[in-house]
């Protein structure tokens, strides 16, 4: 997953195209603890990157693989309630 991570933070854009498929299906059925292994690894950083793409395929890949590691951080990770 590191290198996959890299070739989305330096390659160039058609590698980063192909790569950000393979990042976001790890993220379809990675369990807790692979989603925390993943952001430390940097996979949001990476996926911030492929951002910039015009390609709407692109762009939704990369928001739906944000969108699951965010939806497995609230689900497991965050336990606070705030009150207004």
């Amino acid at each position: 997953m590191e290198k996959l991570i890299n070739l989305l933070i330096h390659d160039e854009p058609l590698i980063k195209k192909e790569a950000i498929w393979a990042v976001c299906n790890s993220t379809a059925g990675a369990t807790p603890e692979q989603f925390g292994m993943l952001v430390k690894g940097g996979i949001l950083k990476a996926m911030v990157f492929v951002l910039n793409f015009t390609d709407p395929n692109i762009l939704t890949v990369a928001l739906e693989g944000i969108e699951n590691i965010l939806k497995c951080g609230q689900k497991n990770f965050v336990n606070v309630s705030f009150y207004l």
